[in-house]
């Protein structure tokens, strides 16, 4: 099998017998988001052994970032990761392009993005295993965004990394998608699905409230939140009011057409 030598750290952290999942844009464009790709971001249990495990193949720890670059990650040191540089420079390439060179790899912990531990690949047979099932991927980046600071750097970047995936992924926007889906996950995906602004600060901590609520039903009932047969319980009158209240004021609810 050919490896892509951007995606080499995968097949070296696997031999290593060190779980990784491919992240962010390369995820995105995997599932068919014609977006340009930067840094390589693996999603791993542990990030010192991870980035042991490539040291020892030759890696390098990344120098720091020039004043001149930014990265949504700069304003918040409080997540942990590990940039390591492999022989070789990655450009920024034209849209729907993986660049063919070796990248910076960009180690992060699994559990600070919403990744299930019980979702790494044990043993991928090709490339296409590192990269994370659609419903994972999903469910996953909405808790991040519902789950990240408010009004900050990180947010922003999840929903932004929501909008591509909601724009341009036809699969999302089949009727069966909500049922593979986390329970709390799927009023945020009607919501996202009718045009409402979810990436918008008004809006995600109305989004945040509900899925919480439904979070909290799904305790109440012992139903497992990632149940495929419970249909989605709309949320009660006056809260349902309240809510379309809160989205009209914002100005963020699609207008009907007047004939």
């Amino acid at each position: 099998m050919t490896i892509p030598p951007r995606y080499a750290p995968c097949f070296v952290l696997q031999k290593a017998q060190v779980l990784c999942v491919i992240w962010f844009e390369d995820a995105l464009w995997h599932h068919g988001v014609p977006t340009c790709v930067f840094d390589l971001y693996l999603l791993v249990r542990d990030i010192d052994l991870a980035a042991e495990v490539l040291l020892n193949k030759g890696w390098k720890d990344a120098p720091p970032p020039t004043k001149f670059t930014f990265n949504f990650l700069d304003p918040h040191p409080e997540i942990a990761r590990r940039r390591l540089d492999a022989p070789g420079a990655n450009e920024i390439n034209p849209p729907g392009e993986v660049s063919p060179e070796p990248a910076t790899t960009v180690l992060l912990k699994a559990a600070d993005f919403k990744f299930p531990a019980e979702k790494f690949a044990p043993t991928p047979a090709s490339l296409e295993g590192y990269f994370p099932p659609l419903p994972v991927l999903t469910d996953a980046l909405i808790d991040s965004l519902l789950d990240a600071p408010h009004d900050c750097r990180l947010q922003s970047y999840m929903a932004l990394q929501l909008s591509y995936l909601y724009g341009y992924v036809c699969e999302l926007k089949e009727q069966s998608f909500s049922k593979v889906i986390k329970y709390e996950n799927r009023q945020f995906h009607h919501d996202a699905l009718s045009g409402v602004s979810v990436g918008t600060l008004p809006i995600i901590t109305i989004e945040r409230q509900v899925r919480d609520e439904l979070r909290k039903e799904c305790r109440m009932e012992g139903r497992l939140s990632t149940s495929t047969t419970a249909p989605l319980r709309r949320v009660a009158s006056i809260e349902a009011i309240t809510r379309y209240s809160a989205l009209k004021e914002a100005e963020l609810v699609r207008k009907m057409p007047q004939y």
